[in-house]
């Protein structure tokens, strides 16, 4: 049995220099976790016990400087400050009881349990105005009781012999739901079968494959009819019944292994198609966003591509990996009350050489090259946006010296590149030297990081159909001693 208290002190300022505004953001974190794990024997059967309980606390508070949204809190006319406090309390039990028995070649087990979830979400939203404190009139507060539970049913039958090898499992659970506050009053009885089978056959010492089909149905209590602020620019209301998953997935891979001569290869497919009945609807008015959840049938889709190929090389000490990946998603929205259909393509392909020719010094270098192309279909309208291409590599030299002394330097490369906007490239060195004492057990360091004092940094990204460029500002060159004891 394992007993965990966490209590994390978060608090993160951001300036967006775009728009001249502030944000604060405190995110305390407060977690007792008590862990039990067992086996008990009964008349030679033994019986799994598992029991994990989590409390959790989570207040916030967003402070948004100059005030947004002027004309839903005060008339149209400017205040000082939004404030949007969200407090999150849950209690959180996993209890089962599993048994197994093997018959020959086949192996049953099962597994009963009981899962309970209490949650307990308030959120208000005010406005500060000449250091005073008004409320937003409208939906900008509530408090949501959302309860959960869980009886579950996991059955599993599977077989092995020289070659061939199976496994078929049953996930039965059924669930009560419920989610009440202001204006709200939701419960639910929802029942899921969801089959898996998953299947590998070994062709020769070198070869194997494997093949999977799992299910994924699910189901879930979302709604809040206020609307909480997230950020200075997105309110987000999700006034919907319940929410629905229904996740169908099949995957495919081919693995080589040629332990003699250090050849690892593998070639993986996967392909999954979501639907659920939750649809996010946004609007833009200039730099807010505001977002609803509504009732709408939701398809998206996923088939990703992956091959890789791994050598070690045992005259030269060195190991060298590449891969390729070929993604390609697809996904519904609505924006500006138009429904849109996205398409996705993500192209990648990376190398890694780790090398370490003798006792004086290691050497690994990384290098990560991956293109985005993204379509929007509205009917019959297509949209092709101009894809964005990323690179980063990476060098990292560590050089072994007399006396448990290291000596490092890591070099890192970042490109950025969109059409219509200018490239961006960012070159990062930093130099690090360590002394590690055995008795006691203490390691000094000095850093020298940033020492190209690069202060600014930009990057570009896509998300559904629109464009993020975004900037910061860096901490420039800097030097930092460390000392790190064990006892």
């Amino acid at each position: 049995n394992t007993l965990k208290f966490q209590r994390i002190w978060s608090n993160e300022r951001d300036f967006i220099s775009s728009v001249d505004i502030n944000q604060t953001l405190r995110n305390p974190f407060i977690n007792l976790i008590n862990d039990l794990n067992g086996i008990v024997n009964i008349k030679n059967n033994l019986l799994g016990i598992k029991s994990f309980t989590s409390y959790t606390n989570l207040p916030q508070r967003l402070n948004i400087t100059p005030g947004q949204y002027n004309n839903l809190f005060n008339d149209g006319k400017s205040f000082d400050e939004n404030l949007q406090i969200a407090h999150l309390k849950e209690f959180f039990s996993n209890n089962s009881v599993s048994y197994g028995k093997k018959l020959s070649t086949l192996n049953f087990n099962n597994k009963i349990g009981l899962l309970l979830k209490f949650q307990k979400l308030s959120n208000d939203l005010n406005f500060i105005k000449n250091e005073f404190t008004f409320p937003a009139i409208g939906d900008f507060k509530n408090t949501i009781d959302r309860n959960l539970l869980k009886i579950y049913d996991e059955a599993s039958l599977s077989f092995s012999d020289n070659m061939f090898s199976g496994q078929l499992s049953l996930n039965i659970n059924f669930n009560k739901l419920s989610n009440n506050g202001r204006n709200i009053t939701q419960t639910a009885d929802e029942l899921f079968i969801n089959p898996n089978l998953s299947l590998r056959y070994i062709i020769n010492v070198f070869w194997d494959t494997n093949l999977s089909f799992y299910t994924n149905n699910n189901a879930n209590y979302q709604a809040n009819p206020s609307y909480i602020l997230q950020n200075y620019r997105s309110l987000i209301n999700s006034d919907v019944p319940l929410y629905k998953t229904n996740s169908k997935n099949i995957n495919y891979a081919l693995n080589y292994k040629n332990v003699i001569n250090a050849i690892f290869a593998n070639f993986n497919i996967r392909y999954s198609n979501t639907s659920n009945n939750i649809l996010l609807a946004t609007k833009f008015d200039q730099s807010l966003i505001t977002q609803k959840a509504i009732l709408q049938k939701n398809p998206s889709t996923n088939l990703s591509v992956i091959a890789s190929i791994n050598k070690y090389y045992l005259a030269l000490k060195t190991n060298i990996d590449f891969s390729l990946n070929y993604d390609i998603n697809t996904s519904r929205l609505m924006q500006q009350d138009a429904l849109t259909d996205i398409e996705s393509k993500i192209i990648g392909f990376g190398t890694k050489i780790n090398t370490r020719m003798n006792k004086a010094f290691s050497l690994t270098h990384t290098l990560d090259l991956t293109r985005y192309n993204n379509v929007g279909k509205q009917g019959s309208l297509q949209t092709i946006y101009d894809p964005i291409s990323f690179l980063n590599q990476n060098f990292a030299l560590n050089i072994f010296m007399p006396k448990d002394y290291t000596a490092k330097l890591i070099f890192e490369h970042y490109y950025n590149n969109v059409n219509n906007l200018d490239p961006v490239n960012y070159y990062f060195v930093d130099a690090m030297l360590q002394k590690k004492i055995l008795k006691p057990k203490l390691d000094f360091s000095v850093t020298l990081a940033n020492i190209f004092d690069v202060k600014s940094y930009t990057s570009y990204s896509y998300s559904n159909n629109y464009l993020i460029n975004s900037n910061y500002s860096l901490r420039g060159s800097m030097l930092m001693f460390k000392v790190g004891f064990q006892f």
